[in-house]
């Protein structure tokens, strides 16, 4: 079997399920419909909890960070008023 390196591609594992149902359809040997709408509905699930892990932590921590900075930045460029 020629096999593709597995990447940081967020679709390699849905790639890859899909080589799999293409090689059982060409056996002739067809997988329930049932099965292949549950295991991609189970992918695209982990893809929208993982997208939701990433926006809540490293996102989430990063625009915090450059709130702050921007906050800060502005505050230290105003004039001061003396009189």
């Amino acid at each position: 079997m020629n096999e593709e390196p597995q990447g940081k591609d967020e679709n390699s594992a849905e790639k890859n399920l899909t080589r799999h149902f293409k090689q059982l359809e060409a056996k002739n040997v067809s997988p329930p419909d049932e099965l292949k709408d549950e295991v991609f509905n189970s992918l695209d699930t982990l893809n929208l909890v993982g997208d939701f892990l990433d926006l809540f932590t490293a996102k989430f921590a990063a625009s915090n960070i450059s709130i702050l900075d921007a906050m800060t930045t502005k505050q230290d460029d105003t004039p001061t008023d003396e009189n």
